[in-house]
């Protein structure tokens, strides 16, 4: 694997398993040192394990993206050296639904984690890296051309 992420230093929401998961080890593979957030800290602590075993940095923030003073409060907390790379990965899993079965709840739930947290996950990472005088270019939604990025063999 490339070198190309050396130094830099990723938060990623939802890297306690899945995709997010998947994008902490590739990260890491590339030479990222990574900021594991999850809900559930056991799947957290468990990703950043196997990150330390890549040979690379990791730390946890186990906190629940949709309550923004909570998220916020823990990654001011943790006192992260610097985040170079937001990824809003953080979603619900479940029984998929059939479109007519999601109801209003459902539905602000869904939304609740991939489009309000993302912005405001990355708004606060806009805030860090402002402070940290490191420009703030910040994309606040997935991007599925970033991930393909990633996977590149370059």
């Amino acid at each position: 694997m490339s070198d190309r992420l050396n130094g830099r230093v990723a938060l990623i929401t939802g890297a306690g398993r899945g995709m997010g998961r998947s994008d902490a080890l590739l990260m890491a593979e590339r030479g990222a040192d990574i900021i594991v957030n999850d809900l559930n800290s056991d799947n957290a602590e468990e990703t950043a394990a196997i990150v330390r075993e890549k040979g690379r940095q990791a730390s946890v923030i186990a906190a629940d993206v949709t309550d923004v003073a909570e998220f916020g409060d823990r990654i001011k907390a943790a006192e992260p050296e610097r985040i170079d790379i937001p990824l809003n990965n953080a979603g619900i899993h479940g029984n998929p639904l059939a479109i007519e079965d999601i109801d209003e709840a459902i539905y602000d739930a869904m939304t609740g984690v991939k489009m309000r947290a993302s912005f405001f996950a990355t708004r606060g990472g806009r805030h860090a890296r402002l402070h940290q005088g490191l420009g703030a270019r910040a994309h606040p939604v997935e991007d599925p051309r970033q991930r393909r990025r990633w996977s590149s063999p370059t």
